[in-house]
């Protein structure tokens, strides 16, 4: 496997997860749900490193998606709870 094709999946994986980030954070704030065309390049990303990541940095990034995951669907909740509230 090429080191370069390994670098750049891992980038894809990390852009990908910081703009994830910041709009889930960018939501909270603001009350709202996240922007749907997040998930494409992050999905895309999180494939893109499995085809050649080392067993661990595989790991790494199926804990990372879980906790964005968990996070997601248990802000979901809070703001359709808001939502009923307002």
């Amino acid at each position: 496997m090429a080191a370069g094709t390994q670098t750049a999946a891992y980038e894809r994986f990390l852009q990908a997860f910081g703009a994830v980030e910041a709009e889930l954070r960018e939501a909270f704030l603001e009350e709202r749900q996240p922007a749907p065309h997040i998930w494409g390049p992050f999905n895309a990303g999180v494939q893109s490193l499995s085809l050649v990541a080392t067993r661990e940095a595989a790991a790494a990034a199926i804990e990372l998606c879980e906790v964005v995951e968990d996070f997601t669907i248990s802000f979901g909740r809070s703001t359709a709870r808001w939502r009923r509230h307002t």
